[in-house]
């Protein structure tokens, strides 16, 4: 045992006097019949590779869902996981399937071909996931079940259009979004939610008294706007203008700049912000169609 001690406290000397001192009393006792103990090298483990991940983002749908794609590696295939997602009612939609290794190259050109996908981190792919699955209630797509086990803990994530170099435009520009950007044409705000306040706003503008009617009639829109534009919705829009945003980007389309400072504005003035007067106003416009032709129908009227 002494003989090993000697022998352990010879490899942590540098210096060459006393290494020739330990050397000397370890000869010592090896005249003395003790030897130390030699130890075979342990051998070296080689760390496993960790398999191969993707994630991509699909921009939003007309029903402002985006969809979320994560793959992978396997032993024999490739795992794909699609997740359709929004801020407001969580997952929506899920499937998947397989790939295999031979057409893996050809799966991935047609991802990263597709005018409305861009490719994401993995990790925030995975979260944005987990956020959209603790915000669900009722019923989840049975994939959910098998997926969920590799879902990280929902934390907070920072978007990663919010890394992307910003341009400043006015609040008019951001009003026009839902009307002028192909993908926002569908978006508006819950008709049921804004059936009573059109109806009220209806009854304000069909009064006999003209004087102050258009004041009365803009703060009735002002209120109800507040009103309509909750936190809840506000994160939802700004999430879909972020998506919308970074896949455009990710296209080298210019109009990425003018979502993104939408989004922006809309994160700090919500209701007063120029996409919320614009997607309010559509939206109004929109339900006034709907009477206009429910009544030309009860009527006889030309559709």
């Amino acid at each position: 045992m002494l003989a090993d001690t000697i022998g352990e406290m010879a490899l942590g000397f540098t210096e060459k006097a006393d290494q020739k001192a330990i050397k000397k009393i370890l000869f010592l006792l090896s005249r003395a019949g003790y030897q130390p103990t030699k130890h075979e090298d342990e051998p070296v483990v080689k760390a496993a590779k960790a398999p191969a991940e993707w994630a991509f983002l699909r921009s939003p749908d007309a029903a402002g869902c985006s969809l979320v794609t994560y793959g992978k590696e396997g032993k024999d295939r490739l795992r794909w996981l699609h997740v359709s997602l929004n801020e407001d009612k969580g997952i929506l939609d899920a499937f998947d399937d397989d790939v295999s290794h031979s057409d893996l190259e050809k799966y991935l050109a047609g991802l990263e071909a597709n005018p409305k996908v861009a490719p994401i981190e993995t990790g925030y792919g995975l979260n944005r996931v987990a956020r959209a699955l603790a915000r669900s209630s009722g019923y989840l797509p049975p994939v959910i079940a098998y997926w969920r086990s590799m879902l990280p803990p929902v934390e907070g994530w920072v978007h990663p259009a919010d890394s992307l170099h910003r341009r400043k435009f006015s609040s008019e520009d951001h009003g026009y979004i839902p009307m002028t950007i192909e993908e926002a044409f569908p978006w508006r705000l819950e008709l049921g939610s804004v059936a009573g306040i059109f109806a009220e706003m209806h009854d304000e503008y069909s009064r006999a008294e003209t004087e102050g009617k258009s004041d009365r009639f803009e703060a009735m829109k002002e209120q109800s706007r507040g009103a309509l534009f909750t936190p809840d919705i506000i994160a939802d829009q700004a999430t879909r203008l972020l998506d919308l945003a970074y896949v455009r980007h990710d296209k080298r389309r210019d109009d990425a700049h003018l979502l993104l400072s939408a989004a922006d504005e809309l994160r700090t003035e919500g209701a007063a912000s120029g996409y919320a007067r614009g997607l309010f106003d559509k939206s109004l416009l929109m339900l006034a169609e709907i009477y206009r032709r429910s009544s030309e129908d009860s009527d006889g009227g030309p559709r």
